[in-house]
């Protein structure tokens, strides 16, 4: 390896410890890690994404991606944010038939996406956080009435 090759190496690898050293700064500031800072921004920027890609992201064992994301949820719950577990939206279809080409484009087809719409509706519902739809069309008639 040549002297820039050794340098470039040396010099990459300072960086990305500093990034780390920023990156925990940052999570210690919100309470939380940066692996699981790092586990939000993903599952935002990337819903679909699965255990085992955030296990190689976030250089950890897909287990202990399984407790972060635990820890994430209970944390939500404490704090009043809506977690949806969506894995029992799909219960009953075959997987495949519910995304767009499975091992190539695993996001989910219409039917996919018309599953999780119905399924985060009624956890919606439940939790008081979206009224019935029935209750909607009635206060957009009274509104209605109201403007003639």
């Amino acid at each position: 390896m040549s002297d820039f090759e050794n340098d470039l190496c040396i010099l990459l690898s300072d960086v990305a410890r500093h990034m780390r050293t920023y990156g925990n700064q940052l999570a210690q500031q919100h309470g939380t890690t940066l692996a699981q800072l790092t586990i939000l921004e993903r599952l935002q920027r990337e819903p679909d994404i699965t255990q085992n890609e955030l296990a190689a992201i976030t250089e950890l064992s897909s287990m202990t991606v399984a407790r972060l994301v635990d820890r994430l949820e209970e944390f939500g719950q404490e704090t009043g944010v809506p977690v949806f577990d969506t894995l029992p939206f799909f219960a009953g279809p075959s997987p495949a038939t519910l995304v767009n080409a499975p091992f190539v484009d695993p996001h989910p087809n219409a039917e996919g996406h018309a599953l999780l719409a119905t399924g985060m509706a009624r956890v919606l519902r439940a939790a008081g956080l979206l009224s019935s739809p029935s209750a909607s069309r009635s206060r957009s008639l009274a509104t209605l009435t109201g403007v003639r």
